[in-house]
């Protein structure tokens, strides 16, 4: 059984599911972002929107905006969302939100002139594993296998 997990980790067949909150209003309030991710030499992300890189898809949708008003600051947006990846490249759903000026709420790699804001309103990257489904081998039809977020 983990042997088959691992297979499907490694075939990119697994879904997973996250949520994640973004800074802003996102509109529309879904869509899938198709942007190639580059690395470095190191291997390390390089960033989005990089022709040569590999490919990369996000798919995200809504689940409901919130607003946050700091004692006498701006009132501040923010969109709940749901996430799903179709290739799992490094930082790719932190890379591509912030490519489309969204990045997730106290990221300190992609959007660290707003950690201080983030902080208030959440103390760590607002990103989180919400759903697994993958295919048992006594189960052909795929076993859902939910479990709950420790946030």
């Amino acid at each position: 059984s983990s042997r088959s997990v691992a297979m499907q980790i490694a075939n990119r067949t697994l879904v997973k599911q996250y949520l994640g909150l973004c800074r802003g209003k996102i509109d529309p309030p879904q869509g899938a972002l198709s942007v190639p991710l580059a690395l470095s030499a190191t291997d390390k992300p390089l960033g989005a929107c990089a022709t040569e890189g590999r490919a990369a898809v996000t798919r995200y949708r809504v689940l409901g905006y919130f607003s946050h008003t700091p004692n006498g600051g701006p009132t501040m947006e923010y969109s709940l969302t749901q996430i799903q990846i179709d290739h799992g490249r490094q930082h790719q759903i932190r890379l591509h939100m912030a490519s489309i000026g969204h990045p997730l709420v106290t990221d300190s790699k992609y959007s660290a002139q707003f950690i201080k804001e983030d902080s208030r309103v959440c103390n760590r990257l607002f990103l989180h594993a919400s759903y697994l489904k993958c295919v048992l081998p006594e189960n052909s039809a795929g076993e859902e296998i939910p479990f709950r977020l420790a946030c």
